[in-house]
């Protein structure tokens, strides 16, 4: 019984049960955007690589799906406080 000494636990040692084929495709299309080339014939493009836009809006910008939500929201508090005084005020 060792009761004052540790064991060390075991190597974790990880194998692929499957095949990863995107491994191979992404390390292959990184390999051809250093390059230059297309992915899809291997040939060198002369425009060089493309220009990628931040497809995010600036901080605080509402985009017309925004301010239709906000006009949909402010219509239901009105219907909700109009249907409140209706019922409070009406003697029923």
């Amino acid at each position: 019984m060792n009761m004052f000494s540790t064991r060390k636990p075991r190597r974790f040692s990880h194998t692929y049960v499957y095949a990863d084929d995107r491994a191979d495709r992404v390390r292959d299309l990184e390999r051809m955007a250093g390059e230059g080339g297309s992915a899809v014939d291997g040939t060198r493009s002369a425009v060089g690589k493309p220009e990628f836009r931040s497809q995010a809006k600036p901080h605080g910008a509402v985009g017309a799906s925004g301010v239709a939500v906000m006009a949909y929201a402010a219509a239901a508090v009105l219907l909700c406080g109009l249907c409140y005084l209706l019922w409070r005020y009406s003697g029923a």
